[in-house]
């Protein structure tokens, strides 16, 4: 598992990827939208989204937003796959945040 933290201003997010990693990507503050080649989806605070291993995804802002992403090896769970919207109940926030 790693993390990433970073504050984007509003506009195209270049997240750093790597085959063999998944990745659920959060707002802590801010919109996020997401999109690949079948659909796409607005992602507010309360949510994130799981995006698989392999899944091309283009991220945007809306406004400045703290992005955060949780990266887990495809040995944790290699058999989630694509992309879904998530809730983040307390724990995953923590982890999310640290």
């Amino acid at each position: 598992m790693r993390g990433y933290a970073v504050t984007h201003p509003p506009g195209q997010v270049r997240l750093p990827t790597q085959s063999g990693w998944s990745a659920v990507l959060y707002a802590v503050s801010g919109v996020l939208t997401a999109t690949t080649a079948e659909s796409s989806w607005l992602v507010p605070p309360e949510r994130a989204l799981w995006v698989g291993d392999g899944v091309g995804v283009a991220v945007r802002t809306h406004r400045r937003t703290a992005v955060r992403c949780l990266y887990l090896h495809r040995s944790v769970d290699p058999a989630t796959e694509g992309v879904r919207v998530v809730a983040v109940p307390p724990l995953l926030r923590e982890l999310l945040l640290d």
